[in-house]
């Protein structure tokens, strides 16, 4: 049934026209990849069968060119939900027995054309690029904005302008075969549960089933806040983790393993101050392109005072000379 589903979808797109095998053809095959979808709560939802071309095959600079597609990033995803499956792009090339007409899964370029296609409709609706986010896409509208969000071939769509997100689905549909899930319940792993006091993000599902996989749920986890000075027994390199918040809602964070050995906690802890700031810079950045304008400093807390003098002290000296750009970055960031 799930097979039959797929060619079915497959035939009725056009996605390609029989043809006999041109000479010297360098034939790419496919096989067929079968999931399971889940609910939420873990229960079957529908067993799913996808056709996709074997592009492991493909010879680069003679199938296939540009592959790169950009996807919206967590971070911006994480902001979209307190703020509020798409046809294949076309395919040039014309080598198959099976002559496609469009993209299929699989191909070295299907990521490509999907998104150059995706790009140049919306972009004909009135819907601008954001720079931070090549994925996120927005529409200035007499009554507010609509911002779209794309993840590789799912869409989340929000904006203040209620009467423009329904314009925008409506074109959406013109264009492409679409179906409209409503309010997203389950993105990425991340449970998204809604009340009157605001929207929920949870990734607890998503950890136990990690915790699952590696036979980890009998273990006892432990928890690092701010900097794990010299932690790891291995090579002695501190972890650090962050998390900023917007409107009081906490929107992105991160937990990571230091590049460079810090030969003193203030460096471990400076070195984290210089990818928070990178991150809040970043924030910025997108919420200035959606039309929020924040020009008052950022707070950012830290519990170094060493940190906190070499982060206000514009002079430095030997032993911060290893850590001069991160210095030097976090000045110019406390200074403007």
């Amino acid at each position: 049934m799930a097979m039959d589903d797929e060619m079915s979808a497959l035939i009725s797109r056009g996605t390609w026209e029989l043809v006999e095998v041109p000479p010297n053809a360098d034939i790419v095959a496919c096989r067929w990849v079968f999931t399971l979808k889940f609910r939420a709560n873990r229960t079957l939802k529908w067993y799913k069968a996808r056709l996709v071309a074997k592009g492991f095959t493909q010879t680069y600079g003679v199938d296939y060119f540009e592959t790169f597609s950009p996807i919206a990033c967590l971070n911006s995803i994480a902001y979209y939900f307190p703020w509020q499956s798409i046809s294949t792009g076309r395919w040039e090339k014309q080598r198959m027995v099976c002559k496609l007409k469009k993209a299929i899964y699989g191909l070295k370029q299907s990521p490509s054309a999907w998104f150059d296609k995706f790009s140049r409709i919306i972009g004909e609706f009135g819907f601008l690029r954001c720079q931070i986010d090549h994925s996120v896409f927005v529409q200035t509208t007499k009554s507010g904005m609509v911002v779209l969000a794309v993840y590789v071939d799912d869409i989340l769509i929000t904006g203040s302008d209620i009467v423009g997100i329904e314009e925008a689905k409506t074109y959406l549909q013109k264009h492409f075969v679409t179906k409209d899930l409503g309010r997203p319940k389950y993105f990425l792993g991340i449970k998204i549960a809604y009340s009157k006091h605001g929207v929920s993000l949870s990734q607890r599902k998503y950890a136990c089933d990690l915790f699952q996989e590696a036979a980890l749920l009998g273990t006892k986890p432990k928890a690092y806040y701010d900097v794990d000075y010299a932690g790891s027994k291995d090579d002695r390199k501190s972890t650090f983790g962050y998390y900023t918040y917007v409107g009081g809602n906490l929107v992105t964070w991160s937990s990571k393993k230091q590049t460079t050995v810090a030969r003193s906690s203030a460096e471990a802890e400076y070195q984290a101050m210089a990818h928070t700031i990178s991150e809040i810079l970043g924030l910025k950045n997108l919420l200035k392109e959606l039309g929020f304008m924040y020009k008052d400093p950022v707070p950012m807390h830290c519990d170094n005072q060493a940190a906190i003098h070499i982060a206000c002290n514009p002079i430095f000296h030997e032993r911060t000379k290893h850590i001069e750009v991160d210095c030097n970055f976090v000045h110019e960031a406390i200074m403007s």
